[in-house]
């Protein structure tokens, strides 16, 4: 009778920590039924109504350069902004995300060559898979702070964006998230994020400032071509680097290694011809850490051995 007791006490808590744990890094994404599409509203929106009795915006069918999506349609919650709802509109410049929103669908905003600046709320927890892909006159995004998930290429190629903050709440970036995005300055990853895709800031060639927060492993191509990024801190909390992670930075000089990378991938620092490197481990300890092929250039850079942070140049 005690064991069956314990049991349950131990299941009980193993479903409370997972709630818990759910509820600080994810967001309900379930799919419901639509049961009525094409709705119209008053102001021109365009909408569908799910089996949860919420709305998601599908499109418009007015014009006009100041968008600003409604917290109801009808007596509908506007939850989510759909996939392509308003791919490739030239005329908007401005969006207001409406209070209730919690998702930006897939390609929502892609080519929307127009929009200037996108003002979120704390609501939305996911950005789908090239929201504003291409929007290449977008520079501003504000109050994003509630964020989860920025899905691959979302920001892809808004070459004029030069400051996106990354909020605390961000758990995932996917692949090439912010690519190409040539005017973004500052990066600062999340201490708590989960994962970052394959080359989610390549490109970003005006990309001096970089915070690694809690990476654990600089992914393939991450930094690709960061031509402006002059100084790079691998703090304690990394211990691989990916392929070609921080390839042809150009002026990348000051590069400060933790003794805890153990792997550093092929060419990933290759292309770098200022680099210098503070290690924090000793010289027997730089040899035991597995190098890939396309290396060959750590071989002759300089390298200044049982550094301390303070003391990285």
């Amino acid at each position: 009778m005690r064991s069956k007791k314990l049991i349950l006490i131990v299941l009980t808590c193993i479903i409370a920590l997972g709630s818990i744990t759910g509820c600080s890094s994810s967001f309900d994404d379930t799919k419901y039924a639509v049961i009525s599409e094409s709705n119209l509203s008053p102001d021109g929106f365009v909408y569908s109504v799910y089996e949860n009795n919420t709305a998601v915006i599908t499109g418009i069918d007015t014009s006009d350069t100041e968008l600003v999506i409604p917290d109801t349609v009808g007596s509908y919650k506007v939850v989510e902004i759909g996939a392509d709802a308003f791919s490739g509109d030239e005329t908007i410049k401005f969006v207001t995300i409406g209070a209730n929103v919690e998702k930006i669908g897939d390609n929502a905003f892609s080519d929307c060559s127009a929009l200037v600046r996108v003002d979120m709320t704390e609501k939305v927890k996911k950005i789908g898979s090239g929201a504003f892909y291409n929007c290449e006159s977008l520079c501003e995004v504000k109050g994003a702070t509630g964020v989860v998930v920025i899905d691959e290429v979302a920001f892809y190629c808004c070459s004029s964006l030069a400051r996106f903050d990354l909020p605390e709440t961000l758990r995932t970036i996917g692949n090439e998230a912010f690519g190409a995005c040539e005017s973004l300055v500052e990066v600062k990853i999340p201490e708590k994020i989960e994962s970052v895709g394959l080359g989610a800031f390549s490109y970003c060639s005006s990309l001096s400032r970089l915070d690694l927060g809690g990476l654990t492993e600089v992914p393939e191509k991450a930094f690709l071509r960061c031509t402006s990024l002059g100084s790079v801190v691998i703090g304690e909390n990394v211990t691989a680097l990916g392929v070609q992670a921080f390839r042809g930075c150009d002026v990348l000089k000051n590069v400060y290694i933790h003794k805890n990378v153990k792997t550093i991938g092929s060419s990933a620092l290759a292309t770098c011809p200022l680099l210098e490197i503070s290690y924090s481990g000793s010289e027997a300890n730089w040899k035991k850490i597995s190098f890939a092929e396309g290396n060959e250039n750590l071989e002759t850079v300089k390298i200044t051995y049982k550094q301390k942070l303070d003391k990285a140049k």
